[in-house]
């Protein structure tokens, strides 16, 4: 912020200064310093979304500011193109409590439904510099309902004024073609059928990059087949870990920050774990070849034998019905979320219904102002503790059937049926073998999809996996620590 009045500053006396010139050059090089250092390797920046696009609107306008007056080309530093990404890989599935339109998702200090104009204004900036991604953010643009703010919830200065003609509503667009994908500082994105009105969507929440965030680390968001199933509350203050979905417990404190451990994204099966303190989040996403079959997750929630904790996942639904070691989630448009506890056996369910008021919000018709959310707790709190959870969130229409999942090799594997197969999903803390029949694996997280109208499919997220005579291994991690 003190470079960017420090620049404001200097142009007053540019005319007549002998040293404007240095005194510019300093300053721009302290932007870029910012641009390059509040920002990991794939662009996931520093704060969240709300408070990162406040940060890069400024920078972008200081560049742009420096450019016209001669002062160099940082405007086209191909760093704005990661950050960018960032934003539009983030941005949710159509919503449907927004017109049909995405936003950018309400992670940490970030407004329910946020959407941005950036994205319009990138498009023509770069219009002659890059078409490629000019046509994408121009896609994007639209997507967020063509906005004509970074967000809501202040003022931005740095284009104040100029933003209606540095916008183009006939330039080219173009959707992109993202899968899921790590954000080793900030996030990952576990996403199937992009772009459609049917994605799966999970963002969950961890890294350094964690100013501007409440006590989330580990927390989830989901959308299955289009529609909103799990979110977040929005921006109303610092948050406490009880207003997320994530395990919590003394041996892993949400202020602190979950760090990956593993990364792996394949066409039909993904794979993510992330650890904080003494707790281990395991991810397993198992995708379909349309947007018509199956999509689900397989979560495993690891904790020293024991440990007093409570599992969450906040559902914006019509219905939440415990049934044992399952619940109903009756939701409130066309889509259905079946929640089956593998792990522990009596996992004593319950709901609670709770009512956070952001700060700001967008409503369908546009208006901008307070937004009151109420969602519906899942809760799971197993008497004298527990080693953790493992769990299935299985999206559906609501026409759809439930699925029937049996636990084998205790609890590492699953055999998950639907009307589409049968999937064996394999998800172990620590690598383990697995031999039925033909199938045999070995290691931490694979699928096996034996679907009715195709081949089965193989893939490995760690670890080797053969049926018969073909065999997969899992490629080099993305990220991998001790």
């Amino acid at each position: 912020t003190s470079a960017r009045g420090y620049l404001s500053t200097v142009a007053c006396f540019l005319p007549t200064h002998p040293l404007a010139r240095e005194w510019i050059d300093t300053g721009i090089a302290e932007m870029r310093r910012q641009l390059h250092t509040w920002s990991d390797a794939n662009g996931g920046w520093l704060e969240a979304p709300h408070y990162a696009m406040v940060s890069f609107d400024q920078i972008l306008g200081v560049f742009v500011m420096a450019r016209n007056a001669g002062f160099g080309d940082e405007l086209f530093d191909p760093k704005f193109q990661a950050i960018a990404g960032w934003f539009g890989k983030i941005s949710t599935p159509p919503d449907s409590r927004f017109g049909g339109f995405r936003h950018l998702p309400p992670l940490g200090n970030t407004y329910m439904i946020e959407p941005t104009g950036e994205f319009g204004l990138l498009a023509w900036l770069w219009r002659e510099r890059d078409a490629e991604f000019s046509a994408v953010m121009q896609w994007l643009h639209q997507q967020h309902r063509s906005f004509s703010q970074p967000g809501i919830g202040g003022g931005y200065p740095a284009f104040a004024g100029y933003r209606g003609i540095l916008a183009d509503p006939a330039l080219p667009a173009k959707a992109p073609a993202w899968g899921s994908e790590l954000f080793p500082e900030t996030g990952v994105i576990l996403r199937d059928a992009f772009p459609s009105d049917r994605e799966t969507w999970l963002h969950m929440i961890l890294g350094r990059n964690h100013d501007h965030y409440d006590c989330d680390s580990g927390s989830i968001t989901l959308y299955g087949k289009g529609r909103i199933l799990a979110d977040d509350f929005g921006y109303y203050g610092r948050a406490p870990a009880d207003d997320h979905s994530l395990v919590e417990t003394e041996a892993a404190p949400n202020c602190n920050t979950m760090r990956v451990e593993h990364f792996a994204a394949a066409p039909r099966f993904d794979y993510v774990a992330g650890t904080l303190g003494q707790w281990t989040r395991q991810i397993a996403f198992v995708k379909s070849a349309d947007a018509a079959g199956p999509a689900y997750f397989v979560l495993r929630d690891t904790l020293p034998p024991g440990t007093p904790a409570t599992w969450r996942l906040w559902l914006t639904a019509a219905r939440v019905t415990p049934e044992g070691s399952r619940a109903r989630v009756e939701g409130k448009e066309d889509v259905d979320l079946d929640i089956i506890f593998v792990r522990p056996a009596a996992p004593a369910l319950t709901t609670e219904d709770k009512t956070r008021t952001a700060g700001c919000g967008i409503a369908p018709d546009g208006r901008v102002g307070p937004t009151p959310t109420t969602q519906t707790g899942l809760i799971a709190r197993p008497e004298g503790g527990t080693d953790g959870f493992l769990t299935v969130l299985y999206p559906r229409l609501k026409t759809g059937t439930p699925p029937e999942v049996v636990a084998l090799a205790d609890g590492q594997a699953l055999r998950i049926t639907t009307p589409a197969g049968t999937d064996y999903v394999f998800l172990g803390r620590e690598p383990f073998e697995f031999k039925e029949g033909d199938m045999a694996f070995h290691g931490v997280a694979g699928c096996v999809q034996k679907r009715t109208d195709e081949a089965p499919v193989l893939a490995v997220g760690d670890g080797r996996l053969s049926v018969g005579e073909r065999t997969v291994e899992a490629p080099p991690p993305a990220v991998r620590e001790p």
